[in-house]
């Protein structure tokens, strides 16, 4: 115990001495808070005094600044009173920056004097006031518009003022439009609603029939309400106020006995549809049952309570004015009593009418809803629960079918289009029934250019393409091919009745009118006047000879028609036939083409040849070289075998056309062609031996000839070399076709020797292979092409082309002389002992000296201008 006590006495100890070492510390600490609580101190009067400075700011701009902006907003010019819009704009922007309180309290000033300008008779006031609301609005945000239409339909209530509140209306929607989220003016629908509806059908849509009004007021022209309509269906929230949107126009279409108040409010209804199917808040669940429940409302399969109550109350109405005149006339009819032989009369025409109006009004609006969310892919029928949803929609456009509104039959027309594609259930038992139901509308439109017939066409085409389990029958092929047939021709109609067309070959109906059509499509594919139905016969064309049944004799007939023609006198026409062609020998089985190849190939090399349009001769010659490329190798070498013979033939012509052929299967060919390389090479020497030993020889087989050459060095260099080492007369040949009197060959001669060289390095010939030309000195005649290169600079004519094809042929023979002058075929004491004159004229071009370079080109200028 006294152990313990020790030790708690010199704990005490340690803690007075700690407390005694604290006390500067705790001084220091002091002093700290001291200046932490004069800062705050300060921090705070600071605070109070930068609010008492802002209050002061705020009370002077509200009290000073904000009346004296205001007074100054609207002023007076010829008695009329204008906005000052920089005035407006400056005052907005700083009542922003006021407490809301005050902001509040000043806004409804300033917009109650826009509004209230907005009733002047001047255009340029009414301008310049809506522009400034429409600032307003897109600074202060959508959250005040209803406020500014509520204050604008208690400022413009009557005459031309109502088509400025409307018009005005649709600006200032236009220009929320970016920042307007669904829901967000949804309550603005019931001050937007009734102004739109008057537009339409009221007191204002009628003022806008006055000539007079529509002179002195801009805004009465135009009808803002349909976009009006569109904007408030992409902005409203779907679920909530749907009806609200709707209601009012369905309701006015039930009431209307004027079709064309009904053409306006469907309008207003499609526009309506545009604007839903871009509204974020629309499901395509809620979506397909609006418009299914709309459908059959339309076509009377589920009642409208609404509706009916509509049309009894109208019913009434009419009955007790009936009544009415009955007691004021003095003829009294037979069941005249209670009004019933008048009244059950004009009751059931009116109620009919209505019914219709409404009818078609909703039921299009409803079909013309899914079809575009149909067509945007909003559904789709790899969903299951997209593929449920639309599956009764198939039995009921059955019987839209029998409405007798063209509208909806176009637009249920257009949704079977789309989902006869869907493999859906119903589509089975339904096809008949609708196919039937297609031919008797199109027995009973009788003209083919209605925009119905050709919906019903492209059902058609759908139903032929895609149901496979469905066969027409001959009878009904033969209306459609005779409908087809009327549109062949017209611009308008073409592309459907070619795509019904197509889907008949397709499907591989066998009947005589098919290929009676064929007959007439080939003819239409030559002497078309347009490139469009010479592309449409041409594909539908290609379609029947691949898919369709035919005989041997048959498909030789079709052939037939298009090779006789190559010569037809239009270019068009020619081009469309080649066209075909190139088609036909991409897709015709090897074994067809092989016996069609050497049919065609003749008369395609005559118009290869004969032909006067650069654009044929260039499709002529893509045709001959896809049928060479395409046909089997024992046909390719039968070809080229015919082809070598022409050579040998006295005529010109068929020279000239073996050439021109053999560049283009070289081409083809490729490196298969090294097999036929030596008997080309024998020909080429007979042709350029002969043609250098007579100067009259037609120049373009020298040139074809040579574009041979130069694609065999594309494909076969080395082989070429080897075969060209035997064959020196070939270049014998070539080299005294650099001086040719026609510039195209020179210019082909120069570059199938550029070809050769292009391939070497001009210091390191001597080390050439032995099998080259250039082993021996006098093999490739060097001093020869120097001299024939430099005389071609000679040509006056000279274009640049085949000057620089030279220049670079040259410059090898020049370093590779330089570098190797046995090459010349002389030894330096041949070149040194040369006569001067022929040194000097084989070289002039090189050394003329600048004077007489421009001597020369002055007298070169003038032989220019007497020539």
């Amino acid at each position: 115990d006294d152990d313990d006590d020790d030790d708690a006495v010199e704990k005490d100890e340690e803690i007075e001495g700690d407390e005694e070492e604290d006390e500067p510390i705790a001084e220091s600490d002091q002093m700290e808070v001291d200046n932490l609580a004069a800062s705050a101190e300060s921090d705070q009067q600071r605070i109070e005094k930068e609010e008492e400075l802002r209050q002061k700011i705020q009370k002077a701009i509200g009290t000073k600044v904000v009346p004296a902006l205001r007074r100054l907003l609207v002023y007076k010019e010829d008695e009329k009173e204008l906005v000052r819009m920089p005035v407006a704009t400056a005052l907005v922007l700083v009542m922003r920056k006021l407490p809301v309180r005050i902001f509040h309290l000043e806004l409804p000033k300033i917009i109650a004097t826009l509004c209230d300008n907005l009733k002047s008779r001047d255009q340029e006031a009414r301008n310049t006031s809506r522009e400034t609301l429409i600032f307003i609005i897109k600074t202060v945000g959508y959250r005040y518009l209803y406020y500014i239409l509520d204050e604008m339909k208690t400022a413009l209530t009557r005459g031309y003022q109502v088509h400025v509140f409307s018009f005005t209306t649709h600006a200032l929607l236009s220009a929320l439009l970016p920042t307007l989220t669904p829901g967000s003016i949804d309550r603005c629908l019931d001050l937007i609603l009734p102004l739109l509806m008057d537009e339409l059908t009221g007191n204002l849509a009628e003022e806008k029939e006055v000539d007079a009004l529509k002179k002195a007021v801009r805004e009465a022209k135009s009808v803002k309400s349909f976009d009006t309509f569109e904007i408030l269906a992409r902005v409203v929230d779907f679920e909530k106020e749907i009806g609200s949107l709707l209601i009012p126009v369905r309701d006015a279409i039930k009431s209307t006995e004027s079709l064309k108040v009904a053409n306006k409010l469907e309008e207003a209804l499609r526009r309506i549809s545009n604007g839903l199917l871009d509204n974020p808040t629309v499901h395509i669940e809620a979506l397909c049952v609006l418009s299914y429940k709309f459908t059959r409302q339309a076509l009377g399969l589920e009642e409208d309570t609404e509706a009916d109550s509509a049309n009894q109350n109208a019913a009434k109405t009419l009955k007790k004015k009936l009544i009415s005149a009955r007691e004021q006339t003095m003829l009294v009819q037979p069941g005249a009593a209670s009004g019933k032989a008048v009244y059950s009369i004009l009751k059931s025409k009116k109620r009919t009418g209505f019914k219709s109006l409404y009818a078609t009004a909703i039921g299009t609006f409803a079909l013309r809803l899914v079809h575009s969310a149909l067509k945007k892919r909003m559904i789709d029928y790899a969903n299951e629960d997209h593929m449920s949803k639309m599956d009764p929609w198939v039995e009921l456009l059955n019987i839209c079918l029998k409405s007798k509104a063209d509208s909806v039959l176009i637009w249920a027309l257009k949704v079977f289009h789309i989902l006869l594609r869907w493999p859906l259930p119903s589509l089975k038992t339904s096809v008949p029934h609708m196919v039937q139901r297609i031919f008797k509308i199109i027995e009973y439109s009788g003209s083919s250019k209605s925009e119905l017939i050709q919906a019903s066409f492209k059902s058609l085409s759908s139903i032929i393409r895609h149901c496979e389990y469905f066969s027409f029958t001959d009878q009904q092929l033969k209306v459609v091919l005779n409908l087809i047939s009327a549109d062949l021709e017209n611009p308008e109609k073409q592309n459907t009745s070619f795509a019904c067309l197509k889907a008949i070959i397709s499907r591989k109906f066998v009947t005589s009118e098919v290929y009676d059509m064929m007959n007439r499509v080939g003819e239409l594919l030559i002497r078309g006047h347009t490139l469009q139905i010479r592309q449409l016969c041409s594909q539908v064309y290609i379609q029947f000879l691949l898919d369709y049944p035919l005989s041997e004799k048959r498909l030789q007939q079709h052939i037939d028609h298009l090779i006789r023609n190559l010569t037809y006198p239009d270019e068009g026409g020619r081009g469309a036939i080649l066209d075909t062609l190139i088609a036909i020998i991409n897709k015709f089985p090897v074994e067809v083409l092989d016996e069609q190849a050497e049919f065609m190939f003749l008369p395609l090399v005559v118009c290869l040849v004969n032909d006067e349009s650069v654009h044929v001769v260039k499709s002529v010659a893509n045709v001959i070289k896809q049928l060479m490329g395409r046909v089997s190798q024992d046909r390719q070498q039968s070809m080229i075998q015919l082809m070598n013979k022409w050579f040998h033939n006295p005529n010109s012509v068929m020279k000239r056309a073996a050439a021109q052929v053999t560049g283009l299967t070289v081409e083809v060919a490729g490196t298969a062609f090294q097999k036929y390389l030596k008997e080309s090479v024998d020909i080429f020497e007979t042709v350029l031996t002969s043609a250098t030993n007579d100067s009259s020889s037609d120049w373009q087989i020298c040139y074809y000839v040579l574009v041979s050459l130069e694609n065999m060095f594309k494909v076969l260099p080395t082989p070429l070399e080897k075969q060209l080492y035997a064959h020196r007369p070939v270049w014998d040949g070539i080299v005294s076709l650099l001086i040719h009197e026609n510039l195209r060959v020179r210019f082909m001669a120069s570059r199938v020797l550029g070809s050769y060289i292009s391939r070497r390095n001009p210091a390191d010939i001597n080390q050439i292979s032995s099998d080259s030309l250039l082993a021996e000195p006098s093999g490739f005649l060097f001093h020869q092409v120097a001299k024939n290169l430099i005389e071609s600079f000679k040509e006056p004519k000279l274009d640049d082309e085949l000057g620089d094809q030279i220049v670079r042929d040259l410059l090898f023979v020049c370093v590779a002389l330089s570098k190797n002058p046995s090459l010349s075929g002389r030894t330096e004491d041949d070149l040194r002992m040369e006569p001067a004159d022929e040194l000097a004229d084989s070289t002039q071009v090189t050394v003329t000296q600048p004077e007489e370079a421009h001597e020369a080109e002055e007298q070169d200028e003038e032989e220019e201008e007497e020539a």
